[in-house]
């Protein structure tokens, strides 16, 4: 065995091996290369035990992949991994290994790890090593990739990253993760120490709860609705949308976030256009200066009506793929009113559809079924960060 497996399996595995070993030399066939790839080792279902070349076994976590394997043998093969072969072929680095398989690594004195590899390896071993690397060989450019990454989410999310940052907010959660500087805490969302989401969860909690802090604590409306002549106890409009404690109010959803029944909403009273509906998470709710327009508004029991939401599809591009997504929404009936598509340098294709759908449930199940299709790499809602 390979220099850092060796001690790494107990006696439980050297007895598997052994017993591995044993069922080789006792079959009886003239063709050695016939018989692995027949061979199934059902007893370690989660297990995928390969071989080098020189026929030494190496056990991997079921769903592994080359670069696992290289990583397995020894730490720098795994850093200057440049390509693999299986069972004398030639195989991208995120082939699946299987019972029996034969694997070869390719090294260059020029290989590094790509940040890729750490969602694509099946071996927890494997991930701690790629972002140890990372984390010792490229710190400046970790800082930077962090900084691009929380930026990217903060702007998916609608939020403005300057104003999202300020008064140290960014700061205090670096202190959660145990990180000294915001560079710290950069760095190890950028080498994938520290998840995006985790960060991005703690950021917003501590911009929202200063938000939320400012606003009073009874919001009078007294003086906008009289502008726009209340008349009794409550209003229904066609949009589905309940005005508490007011009638005869022209109420319309917000272009920016584009409520839909499910989401929590709030309400403002505009001049000259009646009550404006916005998600309660809407940056423009949120940063809305003069709060004493506030006005609760709540859904419908049953709204009845259609809502248009815009989804975004981010998939690996391959001939009919947009035909697949399409058929999938077209089985489920409903109405397309956009569709646009553009192929980045990386291979990746982005979908924006736009679609009328009934309520947050509906728009959720239609999300499930297109991350099932295959070559699809994330679905999400999309948002616009300008106002109305």
């Amino acid at each position: 065995r390979y220099k850092e497996g060796k001690n790494a399996g107990s006696k439980d595995f050297d007895a598997k091996i052994t017993w591995l070993r044993r069922i080789l030399e006792w079959q009886d066939t003239s063709n050695p290369k016939e018989f692995m790839n027949a061979l199934k080792l059902d007893v370690f279902s989660d297990e995928v035990f390969v071989f080098t070349p020189k026929g030494d076994v190496i056990n991997l976590p079921k769903g592994s992949i080359p670069v696992d394997f290289a990583y397995r043998i020894h730490t720098e093969v795994g850093n200057r991994c440049v390509g693999a072969k299986v069972n004398n072929k030639i195989v991208p680095l995120d082939t699946k290994l299987k019972n029996g398989d034969i694997v070869s690594i390719i090294t260059s004195k020029t290989g590094k790890p790509s940040y890729d590899w750490i969602n694509m390896v099946g071996a927890a071993d494997s991930k701690a090593k790629i972002r140890n690397w990372f984390k010792k060989e490229n710190r400046e450019e970790n800082i930077t990739r962090g900084q691009q990454l929380l930026s990217e989410e903060a702007a998916r999310l609608g939020y403005e990253w300057k104003k999202l940052i300020a008064k140290d907010r960014l700061l205090e959660v670096a202190k959660t993760f145990n990180c000294a500087t915001t560079d710290d805490l950069c760095a190890s969302v950028g080498f994938g120490g520290i998840s995006v989401k985790s960060t991005m969860v703690k950021l917003t909690e501590r911009y929202k709860k200063e938000i939320n802090a400012q606003k009073p604590a009874e919001p009078k409306t007294t003086k906008a609705l009289e502008n726009l002549k209340v008349r009794s106890m409550k209003s229904r409009s066609s949009s589905g949308i309940l005005v508490k404690g007011e009638e005869g109010l022209v109420v319309h959803l917000s272009k920016c976030c584009n409520p839909v029944p499910g989401d929590p909403i709030v309400g403002f009273v505009t001049r000259g256009r009646g009550v404006s509906v916005h998600t309660a998470d809407c940056p423009n709710a949120i940063n809305f200066p003069d709060k004493d327009r506030m006005i609760d508004v709540a859904w419908e029991e049953t709204s009845g009506g259609m809502f248009l939401v815009t989804i975004e599809v981010v998939c690996y591009d391959r001939t009919g793929l947009m035909a697949d997504i399409l058929a999938a929404l077209t089985e489920l009936k409903l109405s397309i009113s956009a569709a646009n598509a553009k192929v980045g340098n990386n291979g990746m294709a982005v979908m924006n559809l736009g679609i009328q759908i009934r309520d947050l449930q509906q728009l959720d199940f239609i999300m499930t079924k297109i991350r099932r299709i295959k070559g699809v790499h994330s679905v999400r809602r999309m948002r616009s960060s300008k106002g109305e």
